[in-house]
């Protein structure tokens, strides 16, 4: 009887409130949410591969919505923890970062094509653009070029390294960037150097004229005379219609196009005639033929030009245009002469007198015969 009073108050006090112990903690087990830890590492995970494809570049938009999801996704997870955990609800924690998975991945997969893309894409038109500046050097390079023209020359040829750095780095994004900045730059100074070759090649049809003309009044009366090619840089010295010799000749500096006045450090062009044989010490440059700059037809474009505002009365047309010695130095440094070495100035001063006839013109060649001559060089 005692043992059965004992049984009966062990279970009353002990057996059922463990059992309903048991059950609460069951129920609660039961009621108490998955944690989203899963999901939130693997949109992590998925995020930083989307940032090392660098999808931030290639696809802002995608990254930007995964990136915004998965924030949101952790600001909500921590929301939630901080109420009790059997009122905690990780449903949309769990569906934003499986979003932001799955557009992390989408990232991924646009990203490396993009990149893939790029780095061909990259290549050729790195490879278009070096030939644009190898073509520019042969053609315009030793023209003297606008100070502008040539600056937006010089900047694309330095970004050009620019480009080779971002590419070894993979950096396709700032190559494609920085190859439209340069193109734009070498299509630019193309386009300005092009235009200048044609307004200097737009006067070809007098020069060719009266280069004929030249050499049939040479050949008609059996005389010498002297032809300055200024594209070609050359000076040909001509007996009976003949070139008899060739000599490589320097300019002035802005050689390219007529003298106008003094101090423009311009070579003139059109016909003239010695008017001085000048040696030892008669002259600084070794042996020199004085010409007869400015003819009839340089002082009415000198008075033209100065009606016209385009010259200030104050500037003189200028004079004393030669041909003499001490060049060969490679580069156009005279203040509008014409220069030739010494050995080759004793071949034209030899052969020159008073009233040989000087024609200087801006190129025997035409403008795309010029073109196919320096593209073949």
């Amino acid at each position: 009887m005692v043992r059965r009073r004992k049984l009966k108050r062990w279970v009353k006090y002990f057996l059922i409130p463990g059992f309903l112990l048991g059950l609460i903690v069951a129920l609660l087990i039961f009621i108490t949410p998955e944690s989203p830890e899963p999901d939130i590492r693997l949109a992590r995970e998925n995020l930083s591969a989307a940032r090392d494809a660098q999808a931030e570049k290639y696809v802002p938009r995608e990254y930007a919505k995964a990136s915004m999801l998965y924030d949101s996704a952790m600001v909500l997870w921590k929301q939630e923890n901080e109420r009790l955990f059997f009122l905690r609800d990780y449903k949309s924690v769990s569906k934003m970062a499986s979003q932001s998975s799955e557009i992390s991945q989408n990232a991924v997969s646009k990203a490396t094509h993009s990149a893939r893309t790029a780095h061909h894409e990259t290549a050729e038109s790195l490879e278009n653009l070096v030939s644009k500046i190898r073509r520019f050097e042969k053609v315009y390079g030793q023209l003297p070029l606008a100070d502008r023209i040539r600056d937006q020359f010089n900047q694309s040829k330095l970004i050009v390294e620019e480009i080779r750095i971002a590419r070894g780095k993979r950096d396709f994004h700032k190559a494609s960037e920085l190859l439209k900045r340069a193109g734009s730059l070498i299509d630019n100074s193309e386009k300005g150097a092009s235009d200048m070759l044609k307004e200097f090649f737009s006067h070809f049809h007098d020069w060719e004229s009266l280069f004929k003309k030249s050499i049939e009044t040479s050949a008609r009366n059996n005389s010498v005379l002297i032809v300055v090619d200024k594209m070609a840089h050359e000076l040909l010295l001509y007996r009976d219609g003949k070139v008899r010799s060739t000599f490589k000749a320097e300019f002035g500096p802005r050689w390219m196009g007529d003298k106008n006045h003094q101090g423009d450090e311009g070579t003139p062009e059109g016909s003239y005639l010695v008017t001085k044989k000048k040696e030892r010490r008669q002259t600084r440059y070794y042996k020199a033929l004085l010409i007869n700059y400015p003819n009839n037809e340089d002082m009415a474009r000198y008075r033209k030009n100065v009606a016209a505002g385009k010259i200030p009365r104050n500037i003189d047309v200028g004079g004393l245009i030669e041909i003499h010695g001490h060049g060969g130095q490679g580069f156009n440094w005279t203040n509008g002469c014409v220069a030739l070495s010494d050995r080759d100035m004793d071949v034209v001063y030899r052969n020159a007198s008073v009233n040989t006839p000087v024609v200087i013109i801006g190129s025997r060649l035409t403008m795309e015969d010029w073109i196919d001559l320096k593209l073949a060089e």
